[in-house]
């Protein structure tokens, strides 16, 4: 079945590669210096550095977690992009352009903070999206930002403002986990409840901490 599953993502994945905004997002990124790989492998065999490219999976990852606002989809569904009701919440005609490579940036500024640091390098994966979400939140200082918003070429948040962020959303998973008797952090980060207790803690964010 999981092979079956695959292959089904995988010829949806090739029919979305020709749809108008996704050749839109290639030539926007390359713009950028960036390859997007809207035919899986196509940038990849071609000797292109693995920092350099970008997936379908990724940029829906990125945009599900910091405009959508379903990190937890993010982590752990990542193949209902593809699905009609995710799909044209991620992949707009409408969206600002620019809105995918500022929503990619900050995805993957977001990793390279986790990942700077052995205290949270093990669990990357499961913080990444829930405090890139809460980070477009402290850098458009909007509770539901608007594709408009993200597009605008905005500041990136500081090591320090990353590490205020995380420990907010460390609360909230650690909370989450007790509440729901978990031991693993990879089931709170696939839990929707996460995502709702984080959407509520940026909200009090916002009517506290200063700018910047």
């Amino acid at each position: 079945m999981q092979a079956t599953n695959s292959q089904t993502a995988l010829g949806t994945s090739a029919l979305r590669a020709t749809d108008k905004v996704q050749r839109q997002i290639e030539e926007h990124l390359r713009s950028q210096g960036l390859y997007y790989e809207r035919r899986k492998n196509y940038y990849h065999n071609r000797s292109i550095p693995l920092n350099k490219l970008v997936s379908i999976d990724q940029m829906g990852q990125a945009v599900m977690s910091i405009l959508v606002q379903v990190p937890h989809i993010a982590r752990g569904e990542v193949s209902s992009i593809f699905s009609d009701e995710v799909y044209y919440s991620v992949f707009d005609n409408n969206h600002p352009i620019e809105m995918y490579s500022v929503a990619i940036t900050l995805l993957r500024r977001t990793e390279e903070f986790l990942k700077s640091s052995p205290d949270t390098r093990a669990d990357s994966e499961n913080f990444v999206f829930h405090l890139a979400m809460f980070a477009a939140v402290a850098m458009t200082r909007k509770m539901v930002p608007k594709p408009s918003d993200l597009a605008e070429s905005l500041e990136i948040p500081s090591d320090r403002r990353f590490r205020e962020l995380l420990s907010l959303v460390r609360e909230e998973f650690r909370y989450v986990a007790e509440r729901k008797g978990e031991v693993l952090f990879e089931r709170v980060a696939k839990d929707p409840f996460t995502s709702k207790r984080l959407q509520d803690r940026a909200q009090r964010f916002l009517l506290t901490s200063p700018r910047g």
